[in-house]
């Protein structure tokens, strides 16, 4: 039969190669095809190879036919004419209930074979092309039958007719209530079977290979694809669901392939369950690729009748989204709010958890990641009562949850978060508390939704930090038995809320240490906001009737004002704790030499001196711009030599002379700039601190610009302050 078997094969166009070395190989080629087979001998070796070349029942039976055919037709093996080919298949194919049967037909006379006729003076006849008979087959074709005498060759290849799954049993993931699961069904006349590629068929281990190489890519995008809009994710998995189901098609047949795609299908079908992205046709085991034509927007004229075209038609729809997302100016995830995702949320893992406890405080499952949940059925979300709490916090917990993209750690944790909002939006016979909720919240998910300036804002995050914070002043209000630096501290605390804390409301609070507060210099503060509200409240406490004390003025009024000022400061950082224990000692130093002039100057150098050895380091080299209402050659002296600038560029507060250095630090010509804010207008502060923004450049506020004032904001400014105490 060997003999037979080749004989056949090579009537249907197959050439056989056989190789010896220890064991016997077989190499069965065709045109775009090659089958591999191996044995203890050449019989062996081929009947390896056949089984690769034959997958299906079906294949192997009608081979098995036309071997019986040419053994009736002579033991000479007389090539086999396609009529004969025909005339052997034992059964045709007829689908029932989604499963392949033998079904046996009547028999009709057989035709004669046709080939080379070896009577001397006939005219030479070339045979015929023969069909594929497992395409054949597969595509519907008749299949004629003949009585075949029983043969011990051919009844060993012969089986019992066993039913073969088209299909496998992939789950359902279209909500009740929802259209998509009110589609074609089973055996519908408006659902054409899909048919597979006939001209592109795999073997076993190509089909194993395939879907190996698709799980993998799955795997090493599933993280990153947790982070898409959902019109991305849902042409996504049905590109990969409809490319698992067409390597099942060109592999027919072969219970490992049908049982691995069963376990993709339920794999793909827990990334839709947890990211929700709304209804997967190809994940629904009754549809056939003509139904997914809504999913993967193609256009009418597009054929899809296998499932490789679904494949390629996802994977050109979502390219055409790419595409329009990128002209309409969304960012490469599809969402249209990515200059909205900065400032960056402070504590993103915190607030994420925040999320996620809200979340599953009113809807069962707990969020999970997909890999962790035994089967896609057991994600299927649902609410755990009928009250959903306080609206608002849902749509801050939509929100806070857009705004943790641009930098969550946990994206399969932040998909899960998104997937579980979407499908409370998307609930039919939701309460009424939600029904209500639902279109705001729709509004929010909306990838082409962006707030108007930026999520923060949107959050009013520093609005009700600012709040709390005054909560926090008002329940520890000023005592007289406060000292300097803690009254002080609580002071900028107060004034730093801005309109949470009114001038009105702070003078009232004052009241009890109004002497006190009317003894401070509102010039020793840094920022002109801060000493415009101090001198508010000092007017309103004089109103009230509060009285001045009476202040001692030294000999010299200027060295005094010096020491003061140094005072004053070292107090307020000792109370933050920015000040480092050399600062301080160095200040202190210079308070207590105020009755004198002379003390005063050495303490005054000498603190300039510490401060520059801890200041030098970051700021030898630099080129810098100091920028005041004057000149001031032997203060900008002093700061080259206790600094080590590479250049200081004085500035004098004009029109013109601003507008070109600040065009001058746009370019780069900068590496710090100095401002003596205490003579600069507003609106010149303002475009110095824009310019030095964009470029990167430190902006350093000096009051008025004193060497011992610049180097302590340098200090401040620069973070040493803040290292050194740590």
């Amino acid at each position: 039969m060997d003999e037979v078997r080749r004989r056949l094969l090579e009537q249907f166009g197959y050439t056989l190669t056989f190789r010896r070395h220890g064991w016997a190989e077989c190499l069965l080629l065709h045109a775009g095809e090659r089958w591999f087979g191996s044995g203890s001998d050449e019989s062996e070796a081929l009947e390896h190879a056949l089984a690769q070349a034959l997958p299906s029942a079906l294949a192997r039976e009608l081979f098995a036919a036309a071997m019986g055919s040419a053994v009736l037709n002579g033991a000479t093996a007389e090539p086999v004419g396609a009529s004969s080919v025909a005339s052997a298949a034992e059964s045709t194919t007829a689908v029932r209930g989604g499963f392949v049967e033998a079904a046996k037909v009547a028999p009709l006379p057989a035709l004669p074979p046709s080939g080379r006729d070896t009577t001397p003076g006939a005219e030479q006849v070339s045979a015929p092309q023969l069909p594929n008979p497992l395409s054949a087959a597969i595509q519907g074709a008749a299949a004629l039958a003949v009585d075949v005498p029983p043969e011990p060759a051919a009844a060993d290849l012969a089986s019992e007719p066993r039913a073969v799954p088209l299909l496998a049993d992939v789950p359902d993931l279209a909500d009740p209530g929802t259209p998509a699961a009110l589609g074609p069904q089973p055996n519908s006349a408006a659902t054409p079977p899909a048919v597979p590629n006939a001209n592109h068929w795999l073997s076993p281990r190509e089909a194993h290979d395939e879907l190996t190489a698709l799980e993998h890519a799955i795997r090493i995008n599933s993280d990153e694809a947790s982070l898409l809009a959902p019109a991305r994710q849902r042409l996504l998995l049905t590109q990969w669901m409809a490319r698992g189901r067409s390597v099942q098609d060109a592999c027919p047949g072969d219970a490992s392939v049908e049982h691995r795609v069963y376990e993709l299908s339920q794999w793909i079908g827990k990334l839709a369950k947890v990211w929700w992205p709304g209804s997967i046709r190809v994940l629904m085991k009754w549809h056939q690729p003509e139904d997914c034509r809504q999913d993967v927007e193609a256009d009418p004229d597009t054929e899809l009748h296998r499932w490789r075209d679904v494949e390629l038609a996802a994977a050109v729809a979502l390219e055409r989204l790419e595409e329009a997302d990128q002209d309409a100016g969304f960012d490469e995830l599809g969402w249209a709010d990515a200059l909205a995702l900065r400032p960056a949320h402070e504590e993103p893992v915190k607030a994420l958890q925040a999320v996620r406890e809200r979340i599953e405080r009113f809807t069962l499952p707990r969020l999970t990641r997909p890999a962790d949940a035994a089967h896609a059925s057991s994600l299927a979300p649902s609410l755990q009562g009928q009250a959903i709490g306080d609206p608002s916090t849902w749509i801050d917990l939509a929100r806070t949850l857009r705004w943790l993209r641009g930098c969550v750690d946990d994206a399969e944790m932040w998909g899960a978060a998104m997937g579980r909002l979407r499908w409370l939006v998307s609930l039919r016979d939701a309460p009424a508390d939600l029904r209500s909720l639902q279109r705001t919240l729709l509004g929010i998910l909306d990838p082409a939704h962006r707030p108007a300036s930026n999520w923060q804002r949107e959050l009013r995050v520093l609005e009700r930090r600012r709040l709390q914070q005054r909560k926090e002043l008002l329940a520890k209000k000023p005592l007289p038995a406060w000292s300097d630096s803690v009254l002080r501290a609580w002071i900028d605390s107060a004034m730093a809320l801005g309109e949470a804390m009114p001038s009105s409301e702070l003078a009232c609070l004052l009241e009890p240490v109004g002497e006190r507060v009317l003894a401070m210099d509102s010039q020793s503060l840094a920022e002109r906001r801060q000493r415009r509200r101090l001198a508010a409240v000092q007017q309103l406490l004089r109103k009230a009737g509060v009285r001045a004390p009476a202040v001692a003025v030294s000999a010299d009024a200027a060295d005094a004002d010096r020491a003061a000022e140094a005072h004053t400061e070292t107090r307020a950082r000792e109370l933050t704790g920015h000040a480092t224990a050399e600062v301080a000692s160095a200040e202190a130093t210079a308070a207590e030499a105020r009755p004198t002039t002379a003390a005063a100057s050495e303490a005054w150098r000498s603190t300039e001196d510490q401060l520059a050895t801890h200041l030098r380091p970051r700021t030898a080299g630099r080129r810098v711009l100091f920028v005041s209402n004057r000149h001031d050659p032997a203060r900008d002296e002093r700061l080259r030599e206790l600094l080590g600038f590479a250049s200081l560029d004085p500035c004098v507060c004009e029109s013109s002379r601003i507008d070109a250095k600040t065009r001058s630090i746009r370019q780069g010509g900068y590496d710090l700039v100095l401002a003596a804010t205490g003579f600069l207008p507003h609106k010149v502060d303002g475009a110095l601190k824009d310019a030095c923004r964009l470029q990167g450049v430190p902006y350093v506020r000096v009051n008025r610009g004193r060497p011992l004032q610049c180097l302590r904001r340098l200090t401040q400014d620069l973070g040493l302050a803040r290292t050194d105490a740590e």
